[in-house]
């Protein structure tokens, strides 16, 4: 019986650390099934934050997009506003220089007309009468040409073609005045000897007026002293020519 007794202790005992390591062991599992629990929350919050924030970026991305295209669309008006009028200026330009051409290929078929060169010592007097058989007052002497003509002067000169006209002092240099038919283009503009009868301190009391608009607007720079360009309608020619 006693040996009965001791196996009974001795299985007993080995029941109970088998009971303790399984117990042991089914605590480390429970453990690790909490902490496996654990992980996969975690897990599944930071999905849940990372497919959040996805979308937020994924509506700044579109938002993003949409302003993109606005401001494509509104470059591209833009530039198409400016390819209109650069084409446009292009025209415009490409008809004045054909204009100017033409005007310039006129010119080189006429002859420059050539003013006569009046010397220094011609009489301080002469009578020069306009085509309504006006009186015309003297020449100045060259020496007096800077104190008696002044810049914004509007005194009477002699146009090329025999006609009085109105014109204003540009310049008073030396012995000469570089003078502006008023009405008329700038490409007419002439230096004439302070000397020339051509010249009268008041301007006429009758004047042709103006030129047509026909007779262009390029200004092609002042012509040289003695020489008068003709690629217009000289200030004097008759209003039958200032009509063409």
């Amino acid at each position: 019986d006693d040996d009965d007794d001791d196996d009974g202790h001795v299985l007993s005992g080995i029941a109970k650390k088998d009971l303790e390591w399984y117990r042991s062991r089914l605590h480390s599992a429970e453990n690790a099934l909490e902490a496996t629990n654990q992980r996969l929350k975690m897990q599944k919050e930071s999905s849940v934050r990372m497919h959040s924030f996805r979308n937020r970026e994924h509506m700044q991305l579109i938002k993003a997009n949409r302003q993109l295209k606005k401001e494509l669309a509104h470059a591209e008006n833009g530039l198409q506003t400016l390819r209109e009028e650069l084409e446009s200026k292009e025209r415009q330009m490409t008809n004045k220089i054909e204009l100017a051409e033409e005007e310039l290929k006129k010119l080189r078929t006429r002859s420059p007309t050539v003013s006569p060169s009046i010397p220094l010592s011609a009489s301080p007097t002469v009578n020069i009468n306009n085509d309504d058989d006006e009186e015309v007052s003297s020449s100045v002497p060259s020496s007096q040409a800077v104190g008696f003509f002044t810049k914004g002067d509007v005194i009477g000169c002699e146009s090329q073609t025999g006609v009085w006209r109105s014109c204003e002092v540009l310049e008073v240099g030396g012995s000469s005045v570089m003078v502006h038919y008023i009405g008329f283009h700038s490409i007419y503009d002439e230096r004439i000897l302070a000397s020339s009868p051509r010249l009268r301190k008041s301007p006429p009391q009758t004047d042709t007026g103006a030129p047509t608009s026909a007779q262009g607007t390029v200004r092609s720079g002042i012509p040289p002293q003695g020489i008068q360009v003709t690629q217009y309608e000289k200030p004097g020619s008759s209003s039958s020519s200032s009509s063409s």
